[in-house]
């Protein structure tokens, strides 16, 4: 077997262990949910196989986007315990912005070529202004977040759109 074989057989390999697993986690839910397998940690405590995924993706190495995805999903995972358990006096109602945080946050920690760190930054700043608004913190409401959040958004697009794009080369200037 040739190493271009290797190389060809390792994304298969990855897709076939994570549809293996999908497929073990999704039937263990079935028998907890139908109560043919009654494990009451499942209920409260489901956030942590999402977050072995995450890790799993960010420790096996492998293109920026895994690790990137791996992140998420860690993140993403704290979110989900914090929902799940009403943490801070946040469920899922109230939480949402937590995963805008997360996907921010994703972006900043392991930053793409495509999108600049300024995007993550927005998100995170996003979903802070959102629960800011959630806990009545800043004294304003979430009709008052809402204005800001556009405004914001809008000055970020326009900022993009007017500022020149560099080579993805990095080539000079001029």
């Amino acid at each position: 077997m040739t190493d271009s074989n290797l190389r060809d057989d390792t994304p298969r390999t990855a897709r076939l262990a994570v549809g293996a697993l999908l497929v073990g986690l999704g039937l263990f839910l079935f028998l907890d949910r139908t109560e043919i397998l009654r494990l009451d940690f499942v209920d409260h405590w489901w956030p942590f196989i999402v977050m072995a995924v995450g890790v799993a993706q960010l420790v096996s190495g492998g293109p920026r986007r895994k690790a990137r995805s791996g992140v998420l999903l860690i993140l993403l995972s704290l979110w989900f315990l914090v929902a799940t358990h009403g943490w801070y006096g946040l469920g899922w109602r109230e939480s949402w912005p937590l995963a805008l945080i997360a996907v921010g946050g994703s972006q900043l920690l392991v930053p793409s070529r495509r999108k600049g760190a300024l995007s993550g930054l927005f998100l995170v700043g996003l979903g802070l202004v959102f629960l800011a608004a959630f806990q009545g913190y800043l004294g304003i409401t979430m009709e008052g977040a809402l204005p800001v959040a556009m405004v914001v958004g809008g000055l970020l697009i326009v900022w993009r759109a007017i500022t020149p794009r560099r080579a993805a080369g990095g080539g000079s200037r001029g």
